[in-house]
This record gives C-alpha cells, sequence and structure tokens, in this order.
C-alpha cells in the first residue's frame, strides 16, 4: 500500500482522477502488468479518501480571541489517560515554538502558553497562540 498522508485532500482527489483517466489507460493498455499497478493505485488512493473522510473534522472544542493572539480548547485523543499523556499529546501534536528571523516579522504561528486540564472528565489542552506580526 502506497502512503499519501503527505497530500492535501485536493492533490488526493487531482492524483486519483489522473489515474483513472482515459488517457491513463489507452497508454497502459498494451501491458497488463502496468495495468493492474494502475488498479491497485487507484484502489490506494479511494482507501485514503474514504479513510480521511471518516475522521472527525477536528478536535477543537472552543476557539477566542483577535486576529493576533487566540485560545484554544482542544480534545485530547481516547489514549490520553493521565497529565503526562496529555503533555506528551500537547508537545507532539501542538507545539509551534516561535520561529526567529532576522526581519522584523515572520507572520507565522507560536504557543504562548498552554495548559493541561480534565473538562467533562476528558483530558483537554487550553492552548494559547499568537501571531508574529
Amino acid at each position: 500500500m502506497y502512503k499519501y498522508s503527505n497530500l492535501s485532500p485536493r492533490a488526493l482527489y487531482e492524483q486519483k482522477a489522473f489515474w483513472e483517466s482515459e488517457e491513463t489507460r489507452r497508454l497502459l493498455k498494451s501491458d497488463p502488468e502496468a495495468v493492474e499497478h494502475v488498479k491497485a493505485v487507484i484502489a490506494d488512493y479511494k482507501r485514503e479518501i474514504r479513510r480521511r473522510n471518516k475522521q472527525p473534522a477536528s478536535r477543537i472544542i472552543a476557539r477566542w480571541g483577535e486576529y493576533d493572539y487566540w485560545t484554544e480548547v482542544v480534545a485530547c485523543p481516547a489514549w490520553v489517560e493521565c497529565a503526562e499523556d496529555a503533555e506528551e499529546f500537547f508537545e507532539e501534536e501542538l507545539d509551534l515554538p516561535p520561529i526567529r528571523s532576522a526581519y522584523d516579522c515572520t507572520g507565522l504561528a507560536f504557543v504562548s502558553w498552554h495548559k493541561v486540564g480534565l473538562r467533562g472528565g476528558r483530558w483537554v489542552v487550553y492552548v494559547s497562540k499568537g501571531l508574529d506580526v
């Protein structure tokens, strides 16, 4: 199976359309092995698209703030069972360290502070983000 995790959803659909196109099939008609390979690639693209469509839209429970700063409440995944796991989730998935630049501003988001807590029996991370403008 091929890995397409780095492709955007639009790129996935475009690649699938390319492999399904009549031109591609016409070019590969004489080689049965190539046709089987193309069918496998199309099936992989379809699987990846279905997998992504079944994922929840977002883990963000709430967001409030202004243009250049905001706070988010992010739900932790089901495997998080304690505060240490929630900290690990934050460090791996949510942390955006500030990026130093020789120029005055980068326009990139960064995390200014975070806090882990229980909310409704589920672990959440409160994340305050800023925008370097």
